[in-house]
This record gives C-alpha cells, structure tokens and sequence, in this order.
C-alpha cells in the first residue's frame, strides 16, 4: 500500500468477498444522483490485481497525488477509485490521474452503495433510465422554441448543440431506441431539419447500441 494510505478492515472483507467482480452501485445510498459521465458500477480489484495495479500505476499519478491514493478499482468508463489518507473512496481519471473526487466518506459508506442481486440490479438499472430522461421533455421544447427563432448561424449553432445534448441523454441512459422515435417525430415537426436528424441516427448507431 501507499505510505499514508491505511486500508480499513471493510475494504480487505468486501476485496475477499466480492473482488474480482463488477459491482452496480446505488448512488443514492451515497447521497446523490449518479454522474451522467460516470458509469454506475465498479470493478473491485482483488488483492493481488490491486497490488499488480496500484505498483503499475504509481507513477502515474499526479506528483501531489503520489503516496496519498490506494488504487481499489475500476469502471468501463476509465473512472479509478481510491482511497486517501483520510479513508475516504475518492474517484480519478484514468487519463488525467489528477483531482481526486470524494464519493463516500469511508468505505463502510461506499459499500450501502454494493447492489448484488441480478433483480436489484434490474430495478437500479430502469430507476437510472427513468431518472436520465425526466428531463427530456424540457429539452425537446427548447430544442422546438430555438427553431420558432429567426434563423441564421446562432440559431443552427444552437440547434445542433441542443440536439446534441437530446441524443447523448437517450445513449447515456441506453435508450437508442427511444431516440430514434424521437427523432421521426422530430422531423415531423421541423421536415427542414432531415438532415441533422440524420446526422443524430448514425451517431447514435455508432454508439454500439443500447435498449429501446
């Protein structure tokens, strides 16, 4: 381990229990929504992978960060977990390796968030879809009132900046099916607007997929 990290008991049971599995997580068990840039899982390293990554990874980190974070585990999205030297579960990019962001207080905290069961998971998983598209609707109106403005270059920059944010809300919540319908009825409204729909059904079948 790093000089000034101490791993706490829970961490080294759940590392026996549950390491070398991928972990949904609740975030509301931690007080917040899930980051929409965050996948809502962790791959908990077991300890000889933690030992193998966190040797590996070392230098890597920001210099500030050296000897101050305990690598734990990872996401699909390149998302590192740690712990610090005040026990907290911290989150770093993969890339950048900088800005520790604190996601639990501890790791007894972190580990309410531990979803198992394949029915729970389930259940997470729809509660998470639901949640990314509570705000699609407002989009949409907006996305509608920006094309009822006069037209020119600020209002197709608009345009395809909103639309953009529409189909990444459906892709992050694997809803490429729903975007579709959506944007036949987008068409339908706006017919002028084909081609950035278009545009918006091959990005989204580049995505790789996802539910309807």
């Amino acid at each position: 381990m790093t000089a000034s990290v101490t791993l706490p008991p829970r961490y080294l049971r759940a590392r026996q229990r549950v390491g070398g599995r991928e972990l949904a997580l609740d975030w509301r068990q931690l007080g917040r929504r899930k980051p929409r840039v965050w996948p809502g899982m962790i791959w908990l390293w077991r300890a000889d992978e933690a030992r193998r990554e966190n040797a590996e990874r070392a230098s890597m980190l920001a210099p500030e960060e050296r000897d101050r974070l305990y690598l734990i585990g990872t996401s699909m999205g390149g998302d590192l977990y740690a712990l610090d030297p005040r026990g907290r579960v911290v989150v770093v990019d993969e890339i950048e390796m900088a800005y520790p962001v604190v996601v639990a207080r501890d790791f007894a905290a972190f580990e309410t968030s531990f979803v198992l069961a394949a029915e729970a998971q389930k259940r997470l998983h729809a509660r998470e879809e639901q949640d990314e598209l509570r705000g699609v609707p407002a989009q949409w109106r907006k996305l509608d009132a920006i094309l009822a403005g006069p037209r020119g270059l600020p209002r197709t920059v608009k345009t395809q900046v909103m639309m953009g944010d529409i189909a990444n809300t459906y892709l992050l919540a694997g809803r490429q099916g729903a975007l579709l319908e959506a944007l036949t009825a987008f068409v339908k409204r706006h017919p002028g607007q084909r081609a950035l729909a278009t545009k918006m059904r091959k990005y989204a079948g580049a995505w790789g997929g996802g539910g309807s």
